[in-house]
């Protein structure tokens, strides 16, 4: 038994953090103590951690990214439960996003096509982007049926369609 010198209770060792420099090894204070203290320093500095994490950001912005998508392709469902979360939190920034990608695909503002149309004009066409920036005719029968999924078997055959349709029109 130890008294943290904070709250002045008698609590069990185990409810006490472990400090080398200690005679006795353990913290002076609980870790009950120790969190609201954190929270209300934090609260009270709240601004300097902000900017010094922003400024750590902005000078390793490749690493963390690398990071976080390495942590997201590893945890595929914790990370569709943020983005779920999010978009429940946030509805209409959500709306927003959608209407913007809407309009950019819509329009095909800014992306390059990969090879001009060179299925019967008669027929219905998709602009599949294989990236942010490059996009590809398919047949919108097949864009459908292959798109509606979120699998990666999904992608998978969309993907070779793509290749296959790109790689024919090229040679022409």
């Amino acid at each position: 038994m130890q008294q943290c010198k904070k709250c002045m209770k008698t609590k069990n060792k185990s409810e006490f953090s472990k400090r080398k420099a200690a005679k006795n090894g353990l913290n002076c204070w609980c870790r009950s103590c120790q969190k609201e203290y954190a929270k209300t320093y934090y609260k009270a500095h709240r601004r300097e951690y902000l900017t010094i994490n922003k400024i750590y950001y902005e000078t390793h912005r490749k690493e963390c990214l690398a990071a976080s998508d390495k942590y997201n392709k590893e945890n595929p469902e914790q990370h569709m439960k943020c983005i779920k979360r999010w978009r429940k939190e946030n509805p209409e920034k959500e709306r927003e996003h959608d209407a913007r990608e809407h309009a950019k695909r819509k329009r095909n503002l800014g992306f390059t096509k990969l090879v001009e149309n060179p299925f019967n004009i008669l027929e219905p066409i998709a602009w599949h982007h294989i990236d942010d920036e490059l996009v590809t005719p398919i047949p919108k029968d097949i864009h459908q049926h292959f798109s509606g999924g979120d699998t990666t078997e999904h992608r998978e055959l969309l993907e070779f369609v793509v290749l296959q349709i790109t790689e024919t029109f090229k040679k022409e």
